[in-house]
């Protein structure tokens, strides 16, 4: 035989069922970390920026409130609660549109001109984008809050 006594198989039958353990639990985490650490830190960078607009509006230092990181995700709250509303209204339309595309490239008699329809999307979302960020380099003073946001959307619907 191998030497290996009938004891030993069960023994090696845990070993490499905490091993399949802990590897499921890293894959959990690798996929839910980095996301999830994205967001925190745009909620404590967004609670702190709303707290510091604040508090120069007051001719204050930030600093002197003694805040945490949890106050300053529980600020960021109410700044971003409209935007990722909208987010998530965009993201749905998106994906209706998404479906309705792949229905009519589906079809096959469309085609070309749902090739030209994107080049033309394509060609319209990178010269919005491009003229919201000269803007932007311009005129910084009249720049909007959101204008980076327009930049962005330009660039996701060229892309």
């Amino acid at each position: 035989m191998s030497g290996q006594t009938a004891a030993g198989a069960p023994e090696e039958d845990d070993r490499s069922l905490v091993n399949t353990r802990w590897q499921r639990t890293l894959d959990v985490l690798s996929v839910i970390g980095p996301p999830l650490t994205v967001a925190t830190a745009l909620l404590v960078y967004f609670g702190w920026a709303r707290t510091d607009a604040q508090a120069k509006a007051m001719g204050l230092d930030v600093s002197l409130f003694g805040y945490t990181v949890q106050d300053f995700i529980l600020r960021s709250i109410q700044s971003l609660f409209q935007p990722l509303a909208w987010l998530a209204v965009i993201g749905l339309l998106w994906l209706m549109l998404d479906r309705a595309v792949s229905r009519l490239l589906d079809a096959s008699r469309h085609r070309t001109l749902l090739h030209r329809t994107a080049l033309v999307v394509l060609v319209l979302g990178f010269a919005f984008a491009a003229v919201m960020w000269v803007v932007v380099v311009t005129q910084p003073g009249r720049t909007l809050l959101y204008v980076p946001f327009l930049i962005a959307a330009g660039l996701i619907v060229g892309a």
